[in-house]
């Protein structure tokens, strides 16, 4: 039985897209020249999916947070599930995370919750 990490924090992490409120692709520094691109759904945080009403508000919010707190991230992950297919084709990891920036100490998630982006049956 091997040992697992339930956590992983990466400290140098730039925004390479935005998909919608809760979902962001980080490059993500691993040091000594490797890079991993990844998507992170941010812990916590609940907004309507593309293409819901309200999608396109709750992206330019998430988007607007980010670029006002930037550009370095600090992201600590965990491990939603195991890998599944999705549509047959490619295999997807999910992962949970919480985001903090290295220039002001702000979580985006606290921050996007503070803004009401939360589920509203569950209050999570």
């Amino acid at each position: 039985m091997g040992i697992q990490i339930p956590e992983m924090t990466y400290w140098v992490c730039t925004v390479t897209d935005v998909h919608d409120g809760d979902t962001v692709r980080f490059d993500i520094d691993q040091g000594l020249g490797s890079h991993q691109h990844e998507w992170i759904r941010l812990k916590g945080v609940y907004a309507e999916e593309k293409p819901k009403p309200g999608w396109e508000e709750a992206r330019q919010v998430l988007a607007g947070l980010l670029g006002g707190h930037g550009p370095i991230f600090q992201i600590t992950t965990e491990r939603l599930a195991d890998p599944i297919q999705i549509r047959e084709r490619r295999t997807f990891v999910r992962y949970v995370g919480r985001v903090r920036a290295i220039k002001t100490g702000f979580v985006i998630n606290q921050l996007m919750v503070d803004l009401g982006y939360i589920d509203k049956g569950t209050g999570t």
